[in-house]
Formats: C-alpha cells, sequence, structure tokens
C-alpha cells in the first residue's frame, strides 16, 4: 500500500513530505515571468549602455540590506552607513561545515544567487517593480545545480548513496550560539519568525529597510576553503572588503534617489543603479548562464 500523508510509519512521512517538497519545487520551474511596463522598458533602453559597462567590470556579487537588527537589539544597525565607511565586514557564519563558526563575508559568481539573500530585505509593504524569475524559481534551480556540481566532485565516493546519507557524513561544526542557525540569520531582518512560505519567503519587520545588491571587481577579496556544499555558488572572505573594491551598488527603484544622497553625503561616487534595470539586463541572458557565472563579462 502506498504512503500518505496520515501513515503511522515515520518513515513513510518523511518520504512522503519530501515528494511533495520536490513537486512543489519543480512547480516554481514553470513560473512565468511579466515583461516590464513600457515606463520601465523605456528608461531601461535609456540606460542599458551604462549598465552594460559596469556590469562588465564585476567579478562577484554580494547580497544584504538598509537595515539589519544585530546581537539581540530590537535597534537596528544601519547597514548602508556601515558598508559607505568601512566596506563588507566580516559577521558570524555558522553554515559552512568543513570551518566550523567563523566571521566571514558571503560572495557568489551569480548575480541571482545573490539577489535570493538581497530580496529578503523587503518589507511587507513594498515590491520590486520588475523582477526575472522569483527567489523560489532561482533557489530551485540553484539546489538542482548544487546537488548535481557536490556529486561531481567525488562521483565515486557518493555513488550509490542517497542525498540524506551524504549530508550525515559532513561533520556538524560547534555552535556558538544556542538555538536553530537559521533562526538566528533570520533575526538580523525580522522578530516575527520564518514566514509560512518558507526561509526564503520571509520578509523584514524593519521599517525603511530595502534590498542592498553590490558588484565587487576583479581580486576584491582572498576566497577561503569551502565545504564542498558551498562550492558551487558561494565564496567566502575572512578579511573586510572596502568600498574601493566595489564595482557599484544596486537598489530598488524607488530607493535610488535617497541611497544616491546618502552615499554622496558620506563622500561616496560609487554608482547607484535600480535592481530593476538589472534585472531586465539580467533577461536578456539564459537561467542557465547566470547561475553559472556573470555572463555579462562576455559582451561587447
Amino acid at each position: 500500500m502506498p504512503e500518505t500523508e496520515g501513515s503511522s510509519n515515520p518513515e513513510g512521512q518523511k518520504k512522503f513530505k519530501l515528494h511533495r517538497y520536490a513537486a512543489e519545487r519543480v512547480s516554481f520551474l514553470r513560473e512565468s515571468v511579466t515583461p516590464p511596463s513600457a515606463e520601465l522598458a523605456t528608461k531601461y533602453r535609456q540606460q542599458k549602455e551604462s549598465i552594460q559597462n559596469i556590469y562588465s567590470q564585476v567579478a562577484d556579487w554580494h547580497g544584504t540590506g538598509r537595515y539589519q537588527y544585530r546581537d539581540g537589539s530590537n535597534e537596528p544597525l544601519d547597514k548602508l552607513a556601515s558598508i559607505a565607511s568601512f566596506g563588507l565586514i566580516p559577521q558570524e557564519d555558522p553554515f559552512d561545515r568543513l570551518t566550523g563558526v567563523v566571521r566571514s563575508v558571503s560572495i557568489s559568481h551569480s548575480r541571482p544567487y545573490s539577489m535570493i539573500y538581497a530580496t529578503m530585505h523587503l518589507t511587507e509593504s513594498e515590491d520590486y517593480a520588475y523582477r526575472f524569475h522569483s527567489s523560489d524559481y532561482w533557489l530551485t534551480r540553484m539546489m538542482m545545480d548544487g546537488m548535481k556540481k557536490t556529486i561531481a566532485l567525488a562521483p565515486g565516493h557518493f555513488k550509490g548513496k542517497s542525498w540524506s546519507e551524504i549530508i550525515q557524513e559532513i561533520p556538524k561544526p560547534p555552535s556558538s550560539k544556542p538555538g536553530n542557525k537559521v533562526d538566528q540569520w533570520l533575526n538580523k531582518l525580522t522578530r516575527k519568525g520564518k514566514s509560512p512560505e518558507g526561509v526564503f519567503g520571509t520578509r523584514s519587520d524593519i521599517e525603511g529597510n530595502y534590498p542592498i545588491l553590490i558588484g565587487l571587481k576583479d581580486d576584491a577579496f582572498t576566497p577561503e576553503q569551502l565545504a564542498f556544499y558551498l562550492k558551487s555558488h558561494e565564496k567566502r572572505s575572512q578579511q573586510a572588503i572596502p568600498p574601493a573594491n566595489f564595482t557599484h551598488i544596486e537598489v530598488p527603484l524607488q530607493h535610488v534617489a535617497e541611497t544616491e544622497q546618502f552615499l554622496r553625503e558620506r563622500g561616496s561616487n560609487l554608482p547607484v543603479i535600480p535592481i530593476e534595470m538589472g534585472e531586465i539586463y539580467s533577461s536578456e541572458f539564459s537561467p542557465k548562464a547566470l547561475i553559472a557565472g556573470n555572463p555579462f563579462r562576455n559582451t561587447s
């Protein structure tokens, strides 16, 4: 008899939940993308050459937001002020089972990957004027790509083993804090806890918060060694990355003016691009190319 959700068999329940999750993930791959508005498309055509020039200089990406909670305080930290003055500062990172808990900056060669993290800084009352696929879509594509690359790193060792068996072989690091590591990370964004839509569907409860995407130049940092399950899409720097190593900053269209003013008042001339314009430019490339790396560098 096939297992059902109400089965008293724990293993059957586990398989049912896994199959349901897999089906849900696959459904995201069928999503359609609404074209940008005529007004947004016109603005993009006016800015495209400038965007192409800036993107051609980007080697890697970092996703963050304007505000984050810190150290259990309900008083948000202005990340943009810190970034403008000191750049990207290493934060506690408990997710690499190879290194254990370290302080690092998380970076990716893939713009959509960094956009997933940046987007979590949106508030419930705001959204992008245009997005080339949702975070759920990109997360599903990244998971599938990451699993293929991870198993390909050592095919002989992993042959015949299930994904859960592979994960069990990874040594777990000591935790510097009690509680769930994901919940600890989400506490930087919201005090309301994880969204019913999942970790990456969570929005920030900090008033005035918004996503920030940062482009990094070649040789902006020295990458650290990572566990194999992180290597496919992530890099880490245990050193601060100064603003001089940024190519530009991206924020939602409605926050461009305030971000530019904020940076100029602090003596920064970094270009500020609407995230939506970067999304439209990204839509000119295949999802496969965007996941694999920076296709923007190969344009003339």
